[in-house]
Order: structure tokens, then C-alpha cells, then sequence
């Protein structure tokens, strides 16, 4: 190998090692942003907590006038569906040495 190609080869290999530095640290500074930026977020609260339902207002419907009195019903809406969390019957853990 003449001393011109190891300079050559020298020189692209610092290139690549330079190019492959400044990637990584890109990234690493990429991922440490977001980690502050969404552990600032959960710290904060927000979306963490549910917002509660609120109930719709009760429709109104005008019945015809079956008997000529011209009554107005009024249906009330259903209040939001509550769910009960799910439970689940302990288990028994169980071994199989000969007992």
C-alpha cells in the first residue's frame, strides 16, 4: 500500500467516524428532549386525569293531539353508563411435585 492510499483511507475513515459522532449525539440529544418535554407533561397532569361526563339535556317532543289537549311529553335521556372495575377471582398457584 503506498503511503498516498493509507493517507486517502486515513482521511475517509475520520470522515466517517466524525459523521457517525455527530449522528449520535444528535440522538441522544433528540431522546433527552422528548423525555424532559413528556416528563414535564405527565408531571403536569394533563391528559392524565378523565374528564368527567356530563349529562345531555332532556329532549322534547311534541305529541299530536290525540284528544285535542295538545300535551307536550318529555323524554328524559339516560344518565351515562358507570363501568365497576373488573375483578378477578384469586389464583391458586399450584405445583406439581408429586404432593
Amino acid at each position: 500500500m503506498t503511503p498516498q492510499r493509507s493517507v486517502d483511507r486515513d482521511t475517509g475513515m475520520r470522515r466517517i467516524s466524525t459523521t457517525t459522532r455527530w449522528l449520535a449525539g444528535i440522538g441522544v440529544g433528540l431522546v433527552g428532549a422528548f423525555s424532559v418535554f413528556f416528563a414535564s407533561q405527565a408531571s403536569s397532569g394533563s391528559g392524565a386525569t378523565p374528564v368527567p361526563a356530563t349529562a345531555a339535556p332532556s329532549t322534547q317532543a311534541t305529541v299530536p293531539p290525540a284528544t285535542g289537549n295538545g300535551s307536550t311529553v318529555t323524554s328524559p335521556t339516560a344518565p351515562p353508563a358507570t363501568y365497576a372495575p373488573v375483578t378477578y377471582p384469586p389464583t391458586r398457584h399450584t405445583t406439581s411435585r408429586g404432593s
